[in-house]
């Protein structure tokens, strides 16, 4: 019962058990899908005003930094690609000086 529940929550998770192994295919699936989508860095600077730019990098892509600034906050994140020019309005690339502890 809980199983499908957590399952309709989230959708798109991998279970897997070790106890009865089952799985495990699933998840190797997944991660190889994960590793061969191509993936870009970007530095942005999101307005304060803008927040579900912010959530929508976190939940597609993995946000490595955010300094928030006078002019909003600073970004610098890893996405799949295709979804990469969805965000080129707040691009910064180059990173300005100001922000230079972003620089990996």
């Amino acid at each position: 019962m809980a199983l499908a529940r957590l399952k309709e929550k989230y959708p798109e998770a991998v279970f897997i058990s070790a106890q009865e192994g089952t799985g495990i295919d699933n998840l190797t699936t997944m991660i190889e899908k994960v590793l061969e989508e191509e993936r870009v860095f970007l530095r942005l600077r999101i307005p304060f005003g803008e927040g579900d730019v912010l959530a929508t990098l976190h939940d597609k892509g993995y946000v490595v930094k955010e300094v928030y600034g006078p002019e909003g906050i600073d970004v610098l994140a890893e996405v799949p690609e295709p979804i990469a020019g969805s965000f080129q309005k707040y691009s910064t690339w180059p990173f300005s000086e100001t922000y230079s502890n972003l620089k990996m």
